[in-house]
């Protein structure tokens, strides 16, 4: 008789109880499975398979020759090997050998027996109710025959189980039958924290969470919690699963706990197999009284070798103190600084960080887990006085620094922190091995050192000591090292040659570079004719040895020198000056010469051919012997001569040039005479 079709079959438990350390209060309607994979077996569950007997609006227990037997096989073979068969236990010896001294303590407490056989006795008699909540308990379960666990199934494996009753008159074949993929079951339901409270001894905790209904529910929760003392959260308790509604389930805990403890806890799902779900949100929670949390008291500060002990009385060892925070400053009620954070089991802290002479002011506060209604803690106060010592040694002088300046080395480097300096001692010398004092005491934090030998050039080192009232000298700082070179003598460009051109006026001179590869550049000078100073042309040395200066005023001259220069700024004298007119008169001069040659073709008008024409043009003018007047014949490119061949046979001519640019004419030349 096959009547269980389905997976699941249904029962109800009105719960409240407390037993083996599980901690319950609840009710709601669970469903049990048959079979239920876990990591250490099959879990399989008979309750649901035998028959019980009703007798007088009772249910008993079956008897002890109706067994379930269990088979399995493989999934898809006929071929069936026998698991275990199950039974109600068949006398006290027999149910006290399978409860084992665990289980018996269960039945016997719950019945208020004797001994066991007084305890079988009454379940015989009285059936089922009356073991009450003791009949699902696991072990009790086991021993009744109600559950099984299939140790040799192993994940992955895909089997069937089948199940047959067998009683004193019938055999009942294969009255349910069911398969398994060989997956473990997955709960993806995640368990948030709902709600906490707790009283003087007791901490209440509920999480809840959406199940969907393609999910099954575990039937326990398990509660982990975090010991003061240890590093890991360990298994605590177990309870039921309680379920509200279709889809909304809850889990509640509440466990005596400390005064002033902290609370970290959270659950996990777990079936009866040992399937667990994911880890639910964390309650962290400290229980405390608000009016209790003491102050720093007591607190005081006082003067020690090199620094300021500040002492107060231990705060008590309670779990809301994290930390207590110190503060300090040089002024009283104002610019105070965080100077530490430390553990509150603390009691003391040593500050290095003063000043002999000086005196300091110091708030200090614990510092508390955010907790609900708690206002941050209000500081203590105190303060201190650091004498002065002269039998210390000074602190080592910091921030040395040295640069070579316009000949001199510039000294500087930062203050020592005492206020009973007596000064400071410069040492120098050109290695580690011969370093001397060579100025002190200095009162102030710098020093220019102009006593080494002009024609010196090489690298100093220096250092700094400090000397102190009591006539204690500190270590030797760190060294510096600078180079020092003194001027040397560069070669002179030879001359400098200027020509006016339209852009302003060029200027080449001699390329020095060529004969001594220490120079880098060259540096122009330029003053207006008269003037006893010359200005520099360029921030910056001119790498070529020609500069064009469109920088200049119309009807001024002006008069150029240049010199050489190295790459630490040595300049060699001045060349000698070069003088240029910036008027255009200079520019518009005609030929000093005219040169007229009779060709077959006409009369060519030569002249000096000019290094640079720019925008200049020769105008030429003719005329005959008998006029006293001349004719513009035409206006040419001063590069090629020209050639007049508008002339006549046995004619005497005279000619004359001048210069013109941007529509400005110069005057003409001389005149030339020449017979055609």
């Amino acid at each position: 008789m096959k009547y269980l079709k389905a997976r699941w079959v249904w029962n109800t438990f009105f719960i409240i109880f407390s037993i083996s350390g599980m901690n319950v209060a609840f009710g709601q309607e669970t469903k049990q499975q048959i079979l239920l994979p876990g990591p250490n077996g099959v879990h399989i569950s008979t309750q649901n398979l035998f028959d019980y007997p009703v007798l007088k609006e009772k249910r008993h227990f079956p008897s002890p020759d109706q067994k379930i037997i269990i088979w399995k096989s493989d999934a898809g073979k006929k071929k069936m090997q026998k698991v275990t068969e199950l039974s109600f236990p068949g006398s006290p010896k027999e149910m006290q050998k399978k409860l084992g001294e665990k289980g018996s303590s269960i039945i016997l407490k719950k019945l208020n027996a004797n001994n066991m056989d007084e305890a079988y006795s009454l379940i015989k008699q009285h059936g089922v109710d009356t073991l009450g909540l003791a009949i699902i308990s696991p072990i009790v379960q086991e021993a009744f025959g109600l559950t099984y666990v299939d140790s040799s199934w192993e994940v992955g494996q895909k089997v069937s189980y089948h199940f047959d009753r067998v009683s004193s008159n019938k055999t009942e074949k294969d009255i349910y039958s069911e398969s398994l993929n060989g997956k473990l079951p997955q709960y993806t339901s995640k368990y948030k924290l709902l709600q906490y409270w707790s009283a003087d001894s007791i901490a209440f905790t509920r999480w809840g969470a959406k199940v969907p209904s393609s999910e099954s529910t575990p039937l326990y929760a398990q509660l982990y919690t975090l010991e003061a003392s240890k590093k890991e959260f360990s298994v605590a308790d177990l309870t039921y699963i309680n379920r509200t509604d279709t889809d909304s389930t809850y889990v509640s805990f509440s466990k005596p706990i400390k005064p002033n403890s902290r609370i970290a806890w959270y659950i996990r799902t777990i079936d009866a197999a040992g399937n667990l779900g994911k880890p639910s949100d964390t309650l962290y929670a400290i229980h405390f009284n608000k009016n209790k949390i003491a102050p720093i008291e007591n607190l005081k500060v006082r003067d020690t070798l090199n620094s300021l002990l500040v002492t107060w009385k231990p705060l008590p060892s309670k779990a809301y103190y994290t930390a207590i925070q110190i503060l300090k400053s040089r002024k009283l009620g104002e610019d105070y600084v965080v100077l530490d954070t430390i553990a509150p089991s603390k009691s003391s802290f040593m500050d290095k960080q003063v000043i002999p002479g000086s005196s300091y002011f110091y708030k200090v506060r614990p510092l508390l887990f955010d907790l609900p209604g708690v206002e941050p803690m209000v500081f203590t106060e105190a303060s201190g006085y650091k004498e002065v010592s002269e039998e210390l040694a000074p602190s080592t002088p910091q921030g040395l620094q040295a640069v070579n300046k316009e000949g001199k080395i510039t000294l500087s480097w930062l203050p020592n922190p005492e206020l009973n300096i007596f000064g400071y001692y410069v040492l120098r010398g050109t290695s580690l091995n011969n370093m001397k004092v060579i100025n002190g005491p200095i009162k102030s934090h710098h020093y220019i050192d102009s006593t080494f030998s002009k024609s010196y050039s090489g690298q100093y080192t220096y250092a700094l000591q400090v000397l102190n009232n009591g006539q204690k000298m500190s270590d030797t700082s760190k060294v510096v090292s600078v180079s020092i070179r003194q001027a040397t003598v560069l070669l002179s460009p030879g001359g400098v040659q200027a020509r006016r051109v339209p852009e302003g006026i060029h200027l080449e001179w001699e390329n020095t570079r060529i004969k001594d590869n220490s120079i880098v550049g060259y540096i122009l000078y330029r003053r207006e004719k008269g003037e006893a100073t010359y200005q520099l042309l360029s921030n910056k040395p001119i790498s070529l040895p020609a500069f064009l200066d469109s920088n200049t005023i119309s009807g001024k001259n002006y008069e150029y020198a240049v010199s050489s220069i190295d790459a630490w700024g040595n300049q060699s004298i001045l060349s000698p000056f070069v003088s240029v007119s910036a008027d255009s008169d200079s520019y518009l001069k005609p030929p000093s010469s005219i040169s007229l040659r009779n060709l077959s073709s006409g009369i060519e008008v030569s002249w000096p051919k000019p290094y640079d024409a720019g925008t200049r043009e020769y105008v030429i003018y003719r005329s005959a012997i008998k006029s006293n007047s001349f004719d513009k014949i035409a206006t040419v490119n001063p590069a090629s001569p020209y050639v007049d061949k508008n002339v006549q046979e046995n004619t005497l001519y005279k000619y004359a040039i001048s210069v013109k640019s941007n529509n400005k004419e110069g005057s003409k030349s001389s005149e030339q005479l020449i017979r055609r």
